[in-house]
This record gives C-alpha cells, structure tokens and sequence, in this order.
C-alpha cells in the first residue's frame, strides 16, 4: 500500500518530490528504504514478495 500511495501522490499535478513514510508496521525500516528508492515491493522483499503482486505505480 505504501507503494502504492507514493506513486498515486506523485502522479498528482505539480507534486514534486514525494516522500512516504511507513510507521508502526513490523517492517517500516525495510519497506522505507525500498520507497526511498524507488525499489519496489519485489525487489524490498525479494523472494518474500511471492509473484501475484503488482509493480508500484509509475507516473509517466
């Protein structure tokens, strides 16, 4: 989900530079440093990932 809302809030209008944070969850370090570069949710949690999940949303 965090992914996700990071592609959504930079496919707004004049966004700019966005940046989520993850808090709370047991894998916020982790899933934070993939959204800090743009990993991914396959490539943070490689074969933890399992195949049925989508690639993070993209602006164009």
């Amino acid at each position: 989900m965090a992914y996700d809302a990071k592609g959504a809030l930079a496919a707004l209008p004049d966004a700019g530079a966005v940046t989520v944070l993850l808090d709370g969850h047991h894998d916020s370090d982790l899933i934070n440093r993939g959204l800090a570069v743009d990993a991914g949710h396959r490539s943070t949690f490689g074969d933890e990932a399992g195949s049925g999940l989508r690639s993070p949303v993209r602006p164009t």
